[in-house]
């Protein structure tokens, strides 16, 4: 059907001020779900791995140190040949399960009795609590983010030497564990994946929960809309509607400096067919007469049923006098219609039709109402069909010509 341009449309920017709502209420959160429940898993996980590497690199550096050290040998720092040999032995635990790319044993006595710098050795440190804890048997470690992705492990280990279950010293190393790196990757990937796509699923789900309500929703805004907007019986607009968008149109006018044009449209015959054929056959013909009006309107335009067998069309943007005379004559020709009835007996239905200029003949749309219905009702006493009333801009009562001058 034709109707007049909605001059605030708000369906589409409703719309998406709900997905924009959705947005930020549910994927968002899921989000910022998704990072954290990724970093507690992940951490674990890597503390996992790290304990995994953590005990590895114990046994190695327990086989190493008994084969290697004595008791004697952390009790003071480690020099020459001996060092030598220390040097060669460390060398030899670089590999799958111990990354040692930095290492030093330190006694009981805080003394440095071995390193890779060996600018360490001989030092006094303080022990910390990680070295206090190894000195009572308890393994410690870290994990660290690497430059090219890896994990950098820290160990720090009780060293025990010969039968003795009590350490006598500690040794801290640390480094790229490929092993441990490829655990924690894999760990990490599987575990963003899992959540990722936990997640994924949940947020889809309630994307089409939503979807559905809106849908819903939408659907209940259109039909209490058409219900509100709308005649239910042809589908024109109905006479609130009408009111609305004669208004929004005249105010255009008046900000662009135009004029609209009006129709006001009585039908002449229809109480006889009314009477003839009862209501269904009443129905018919309004029925008909909407589906010409709907021909006959421009997109542009609005087609309405005002009440009973009264019409109405709004011209938003009349550009000349011959547009609404070419408008009037081809209603009034469509309009002309018979109605035939089973018992052989027909019916001619013509309309009247009564013509106004925004703001030649009025200057408000109830004004222009008037103006259009009085002109109406005198093309149904004159029976000229077509008659415009003349306003405070010009044209006389009965005439349907439009002056151009007197068009903004």
């Amino acid at each position: 059907m034709a109707r007049l341009p909605r001059i605030n449309p708000t369906g589409r920017l409703a719309r998406n001020v709900m997905l924009l709502r959705f947005f930020a209420g549910v994927l968002l959160p899921l989000v910022a779900l998704w990072f954290v429940f990724t970093h507690v898993v992940e951490t674990r996980g890597e503390a996992a791995a790290a304990e995994t590497a953590a005990r590895s690199a114990q046994r190695v550096i327990d086989s190493a140190l008994v084969s290697t050290l004595d008791s004697g040998d952390l009790v003071f720092p480690l020099a020459g040949d001996r060092l030598a040999e220390v040097d060669a032995v460390f060398a030899t635990l670089v590999g799958p399960g111990v990354a040692a790319d930095d290492l030093r044993i330190v006694n009981a006595g805080g003394v440095v009795v071995y390193s890779f710098d060996h600018g360490e050795i001989g030092e006094i440190v303080e022990l910390d609590s990680a070295e206090r804890g190894a000195l009572d048997g308890t393994m410690s470690w870290a994990v660290a983010d690497a430059e090219d992705g890896g994990a950098i492990l820290s160990y720090v280990l009780p060293v025990r030497l010969g039968t003795s279950t009590e350490p006598v010293a500690v040794v801290e190393l640390a480094g790229v564990d490929d092993v441990a790196r490829g655990q924690i990757r894999g760990h990490r990937a599987g575990i963003r994946l899992l959540v990722g796509a936990g997640l994924a699923i949940v947020g889809l789900i309630q994307l089409w929960m939503l979807l559905h309500l809106v849908r819903n929703l939408w659907s209940q805004y259109d039909r209490s809309r058409q219900m509100a907007h709308y005649d239910p019986l042809t589908g024109l607009a109905n006479r609130l509607y009408f009111h609305d968008r004669l208004a929004e149109a005249i105010a255009s006018a008046d900000r662009r400096d135009g004029n609209v044009g009006l129709v006001m449209i009585d039908l002449d015959g229809f109480k006889p067919v009314n009477d003839t054929g009862g209501h269904a056959a009443g129905d018919r013909l309004l029925k008909r007469v909407a589906a010409k009006l709907s021909e006959v309107t421009r997109r542009e335009e609005l087609a309405a049923r005002i009440g009973g067998d009264e019409f109405a069309v709004v011209i938003p943007q009349l550009e000349s006098p011959g547009q609404l005379a070419q408008m009037a004559e081809r209603l009034r020709e469509e309009l002309d219609l018979g109605v035939d009835f089973t018992d052989g007996r027909a019916i001619r239905v013509t309309a009247s039709l009564g013509l106004a200029v925004y703001p030649i003949d009025a200057r408000s749309p109830d004004d222009l109402v008037a103006a259009a219905d009085i002109a109406m009702y005198g093309a149904k006493a004159t029976r000229k069909g077509t008659s415009r009333n003349g306003g405070p801009g010009g044209g006389e009562p009965g005439s349907s010509d439009l002056p151009d001058r007197i068009f903004r």
